[in-house]
């Protein structure tokens, strides 16, 4: 099974329905690391302008509507096309209309009730004079049913359920149209239900900027109406929740236009003020969930230029629980994102995302191009570390008897993403051997599956890394286990020796040539198209002296790498090279005499997925040599140290 993983550090959730709407409430605060894995399936899909999970055969697992097809879980989070149809309509909604206590359907303009044993029959189509394209369900009245505000390509329109299923026409429009947003909650804290519209423009052929609007109910079915001009706004998205917790609604607007994405934050009477925030650009669809478990809605956000532009990386912001949102860096697929839906697919009871992408070929009367559905399971890092004692700011011999034996030299320490694979090199063997964490407990050491050293895993967990023979390799994760070795080809691989592959969510590969220490040079190449570029010098700064043995981390923030250069308290000691904004190497900085001693050369170094361990080798004169492990804490300090000296130049 081919799996893609990443990650980001960070500092859990109860689910109150109102509709469909999901909303999280704290109930504790478990700090918990944020993952996603891919569950390996290659759906591709047309027309896949929107998503939604819920569970549609009534087995308990949350199946999936898009493409106008239905798709069944198996209760792992693998989905399986389905005859089940709703008509032809690419938008669904989805909840109890008749109060059965059964999930029913409205599909376009039609509403299918279910009979109790998950058959859908077709009850009626609801009259009008335009074509509804999209649906939202929501309690707009008050009164404990749910009902429904359609979108046509020109306008909207709200119908009043009488609790059976039987609408109303309110002939009330709330301004929105066919690409509109709405989003639900007591905006001014009166305990009656508003609304807010994102609007992203004003209907054909007009195309111009038209404010969003704010709706305010008084719970009998009347609403007053205020503009929310965002100027330069092209609001595909909207979502109202107490991001800061505050206890009232905030507000989340995801833009195409100029302005980004934006965060307003609520004064509790229903004003909203600009946070300042912007959280990317190009943005069409947006969700919110806990994803790191503690207690705040974190924003997953979809990038791309739908859906005749390039694609871009969907990324997860994390909260930091006042309502100010941090980059992950965790970029989840590279396609044209029309829509995500959050939800626990795979039972573990975490928040996972499947994502939609769609494209229109403009050259083939805009027919819809098959396109990737990616279905990211939430899969937080956890690991005993063998149950030894963590280490702080003073380094300590890591396995010592198990992996740091006596007699040999260990080094290249590698965990797998999800914390359950240890990889690890020696000589005089030559060898990579690896231990599995199953059932609770680590297996003892035994040969890896490759023939090489120096391993690194991807940040997706669907390949590893090593060189063998002076070149670098990989073996690629399938259903059946590990593949095959495969050589990363003559772009990388050259006369000169190139080793100690590090892999960074991008795909870009950082690993060095010439095995002599002082002339020893980090190189990288970026991934394009599936392929790798022609290596680049990381530069001067970086090189000068000869460097080697780099770890990246995952989001290119820095590198530790191993060099003979000026300022070494050993013959070879560990450095650190931070990534600025301009996305240059700051000037390397020795780890300091901590770590760098007890050896005759300090090298190799690794820094655990969750971000909280680096591991190293201190190499004796004999040729024998320990892993080590530390606190990374040092890392912040002397980033602190680096920028604020930036800063104080400037």
């Amino acid at each position: 099974m081919n799996q893609k993983h990443y990650r980001s550090s960070a500092n859990f959730f109860k689910v109150i329905t109102f509709g469909l709407v999901i909303l999280a409430l704290q109930v504790k605060t478990v700090k918990a690391q944020v993952s996603f894995i891919t569950n390996g399936q290659s759906i591709q899909a047309t027309n896949s302008w929107d998503i939604k999970l819920v569970d549609i055969n009534g087995d308990g697992n949350l199946d999936a509507y898009f493409g106008s097809k239905t798709w069944l879980n198996n209760g792992d989070g693998n989905l399986s096309e389905t005859n089940l149809s709703f008509g032809s309509g690419i938008f669904a909604s989805f909840g109890d209309l008749n109060g059965d206590g059964f999930v029913d359907v409205v599909c376009q303009d039609s509403i299918y009730l279910n009979d109790g044993d998950n058959h859908y029959e077709f009850k009626i189509k609801l009259s009008s004079d335009v074509l509804m394209s999209s649906s939202v369900l929501a309690d707009v009245d008050n009164d404990g049913d749910l009902d429904i505000i359609s979108c046509s390509t020109t306008t909207d329109r709200i119908l009043f359920n009488d609790g059976k299923a039987n609408f109303t026409d309110s002939g009330k429009s709330l301004g929105g149209w066919g690409q509109a947003s709405y989003t639900f909650g007591d905006i001014n804290s009166d305990g009656f239900t508003d609304i807010y519209v994102a609007i992203p423009h004003t209907p054909p052929p007009a195309m111009k900027h038209t404010a969003n609007k704010i709706w305010l109910g008084d719970g009998k079915s009347n609403f007053s109406e205020t503009s929310h001009d965002i100027p330069n706004a092209i609001c595909r998205s909207a979502m109202l929740s107490d991001f800061d917790g505050d206890g009232d609604i905030d507000l989340f607007v995801a833009s195409n236009g100029s302005t980004g994405n934006m965060i307003f934050q609520n004064d509790g009477k229903g004003n909203f003020a600009d946070s300042g925030q912007k959280l990317g650009n190009n943005s069409n669809f947006a969700k919110a969930a806990d994803f790191d478990g503690d207690g705040d809605e974190d924003l997953f956000i979809c990038f791309g230029k739908v859906p005749f532009g390039k694609g871009a990386p969907n990324m997860v912001w994390l909260n930091d629980g006042k309502g100010s949102f941090l980059n992950s860096n965790l970029s989840l697929g590279n396609s044209n994102s029309a829509a995500v839906a959050l939800g626990d697919i795979n039972k573990d009871g975490k928040i996972d995302a499947v994502v939609v992408n769609i494209k229109l070929d403009a050259e083939n009367d805009y027919a819809a191009v098959p396109c990737p559905v990616d279905i990211w399971l939430n899969n937080p890092f956890e690991c005993n570390y063998l149950n030894e004692t963590k280490p702080g700011n003073t380094p300590l011999i890591f396995g010592k008897g198990r992996i740091s034996v006596e007699g040999k030299n260990t080094h290249v320490c590698s965990f797998s993403p999800d914390g359950n694979m240890l990889i690890f090199s020696r000589y005089p063997d030559r060898k990579s051997y690896m231990m599995v964490f199953r059932e609770g407990k680590w297996s003892n050491p035994t040969e890896a599956f490759f023939d090489g050293k120096e391993t690194s895993f991807s940040p997706y967990q669907d390949k590893v890394f090593y060189y063998r023979d002076g070149e670098i390799h990989y073996n690629e994760k399938t259903e059946e286990g590990w593949g095959s070795a495969v050589n990363v080809g003559n772009v990388i691989n050259t006369d000169e020796m190139e080793y100690y592959p590090s892999i960074t969510n991008d795909g870009t590969l950082f690993f060095s040539r010439n095995g002599n220490w002082s002339e020893g040079r980090i190189m990288y190449s970026t991934l394009r198209d599936g392929k790798y570029t022609a290596p680049i010098d990381i530069g001067l700064s970086l090189n000068k002296g000869g460097a080697s043995h780099a770890y990246v981390a995952p989001d290119k923030s820095y590198m530790i790498f191993n060099s003979p250069r000026e300022g070494s308290y050993t013959k070879l000691d560990l450095w650190i090279s931070f990534c600025d904004a301009d996305d240059s190497w700051t000037i390397p900085q020795n780890l300091g005499k901590t770590i760098n001693t007890g050896g005759e050369a300090i090298l190799c170094p690794t820094v655990t997925p969750d971000g909280r361990f680096i591991f190293f080798t201190r190499l004796h004169k004999d040729g024998t040599g320990h892993v080590y492990w530390v606190s990374s804490k040092i890392i912040d300090e002397i980033k602190e140290e680096v920028f604020n000296s930036k800063r104080i130049r400037k």
